[in-house]
């Protein structure tokens, strides 16, 4: 453990030769922090552990549910500070790139393995809004977890709350060093996470402009009229996060709340394409070229310089070499429509019905499953995300995993489904059978034999 004062007066009585060996010997056996971080880090003091139920000793990592987040025995979930990892099981955001990655790197490196906790001295009870500990986590042999993941590009340096100033400047160089490498996150300046997002067909908000000073946002047959680019980016960021949160009739709604209006076309004919990268950045699609991880506070000012040179420029050629000198780059071309939003074809009542052969139970789609809520029905729809977190596999058809409907499987029957079932069904469309239950505000239905699910052709 780190020295309360008490021991501190006493280590510092010591000869340096004889300290030093004390230090070491006390880390091998993971009773110290490794000299380097005791050194330059202030220390919370045991007493203030003991205080909020916390502690310095090795504990066993018995889940990993995604790069920066585990659970140890006796302590419970953990959030690693300092840095953040991609998103992998976040309900309002799409699997992000790097974060499957990521998450398998803790899992080598914790999962079934003691790891121990240390503390940031800013930190008032050391838990965030969602009672998860706030800790550095060190392996057996004084590795700190958060350096490795950041050195190899699976996390960015996460600065916004108080860090001690040499932690933070750690964690920046580390950041730095991956970036110069182009490791992880930073394979060829951001161009790989591009073709990830491309390949992952995830979609797009069309920003027209008309050359007069009107703007407007088009997405999914919905358009908001813009009296300029003032303000444009909070409205991208809420629109993108509606399209997660939402079924594609709450969408709907929450838009037309919003001010949309429905349209067959856009209102525009000069446009830009934005799409969502990891940590909050944001990446701009015209014509084949890109320019990725954009800062939030940087979109507006990308934007509107987009638009001048458009309205300046006719040739689209002398547009193109315009934008390569201003840090857009070539890509593929898309093969999807980005302003599609769907969460899985519909399929016609009659054929499921058939497919089924015609049960007494009713058939329905997954978004209206609070409709039936204690009743026993047919659910059909795609399996949009799935999480297997060892204990039970989650299936759900909507990406926002706290609002709608889901199926769970519990470690007990596993046995009795396809090895893998999160990987077996992802993707695919499905009919569930089964008792639609409330479980914490949302539709659920268990699964406990396979009979229960039905993989349907479209």
């Amino acid at each position: 453990m780190a020295p309360s004062s008490s021991k501190g007066v006493f280590a510092l009585s010591l000869p340096t030769g004889v300290l030093l060996l004390v230090l070491f010997f006390c880390n091998q056996f993971g009773f110290l922090p490794e000299p380097a971080a005791l050194l330059t880090r202030p220390q919370v003091s045991d007493a203030t552990l003991s205080r909020c139920g916390l502690d310095r000793k090795f504990h066993k990592c018995i889940a990993v549910a995604d790069g920066d987040t585990i659970t140890l025995e006796q302590i419970g979930p953990v959030r690693f500070i300092g840095i953040d990892t991609p998103e992998k099981n976040h309900p309002l955001l799409p699997l992000q790139y790097m974060a499957q990655e990521s998450s398998e790197f803790t899992t080598r490196r914790c999962l079934s393995q003691e790891v121990r906790l240390d503390y940031n001295p800013h930190d008032e009870d050391f838990r965030d809004k969602y009672k998860r500990v706030l800790g550095y986590v060190y392996l057996r042999d004084g590795t700190l977890l958060q350096e490795e993941l950041v050195r190899n590009g699976l996390a960015i340096a996460y600065t916004k709350y108080p860090l001690d100033e040499s932690m933070r400047q750690r964690l920046l160089a580390l950041e730095q060093e991956a970036r110069k490498k182009e490791q992880g996150l930073w394979r060829a300046e951001g161009l790989a996470e591009v073709a990830w997002i491309l390949n992952q067909q995830q979609p797009m908000i069309r920003v027209g402009g008309d050359g007069k000073g009107r703007y407007e946002l088009f997405f999914a047959g919905r358009h908001l009229n813009l009296p300029g680019l003032e303000g444009v980016a909070s409205e991208v960021a809420a629109l993108h996060r509606r399209m997660y949160e939402f079924s594609p009739a709450d969408f709907e709604k929450e838009t037309e709340a919003a001010g949309y209006q429905r349209a067959e076309k856009p209102a525009t004919e000069a446009y830009i394409l934005v799409f969502a990268m990891a940590h909050g950045k944001w990446g701009l699609f015209h014509q084949g070229l890109v320019r990725p991880r954009i800062l939030q506070t940087d979109l507006e000012p990308s934007l509107q310089a987009f638009f001048t040179l458009q309205k300046r420029q006719n040739e689209a050629g002398k547009l193109r070499t315009d934008l390569r000198s201003r840090g857009f780059c070539p890509t593929r071309a898309l093969d999807y429509d980005p302003n599609n939003f769907s969460s899985g074809s519909v399929l016609p009542h009659e054929r499921i019905s058939a497919w089924l052969r015609h049960p007494k139970r009713p058939i329905i789609r997954w978004d209206q499953a609070r409709e039936y809520m204690g009743r026993s029905v047919y659910v059909h729809g795609r399996i949009a995300r799935s999480h297997n977190s060892g204990k039970a596999c989650f299936l759900n058809f909507h990406n926002n995993f706290t609002r709608y409907l889901g199926a769970v499987i519990f470690e007990s029957d596993f046995k009795r489904f396809p090895a893998a079932p999160a990987g077996a069904y992802l993707g695919r469309y499905v009919a569930i059978r089964g008792h639609i239950k409330e479980y914490q505000g949302r539709p659920e239905i268990v699964l406990e034999k396979p009979s229960q699910i039905r993989l349907l052709p479209e």
